[in-house]
């Protein structure tokens, strides 16, 4: 997995590249956790270049949504596809956060 952070407007955008499993969702919770703490309150998770997740992987951003919600910060899902998009589908868990199209939708909603 290959995590990259960057700013779009006013949120920051986790770009989450190859797969969010069980091998790399600590890495991958540590490191928005510390976005958190550090005061960040608008995340999008960009899944465009995500090819697999697991159960592991829904785990770490079902903390990530609770985390949030405690902060009454916004954390919003971007460009699921393929197997990612059925997983989130299929396990209900697309109804935990906003999910749109694109990262350029995700931010420009206010």
């Amino acid at each position: 997995m290959k995590l990259t952070l960057k700013k779009k407007g006013e949120k920051s955008v986790a770009s989450i590249k190859g797969q969010l499993d069980t091998l790399t969702v600590p890495e991958f919770q540590k490191v928005l956790l510390e976005l958190i703490d550090n005061g960040e309150r608008k995340i999008i998770l960009d899944f465009s270049e995500l090819d697999f997740i697991n159960t592991a992987g829904l785990s770490g951003i079902l903390v990530l949504v609770r985390r949030m919600k405690l902060e009454k910060g916004e954390l919003s899902a971007a460009a699921l596809k393929g197997q990612v998009k059925k997983v989130f589908d299929i396990s209900g868990f697309s109804s935990a956060l906003p999910i749109f199209d694109t990262v350029s939708a995700a931010a420009a909603k206010t």
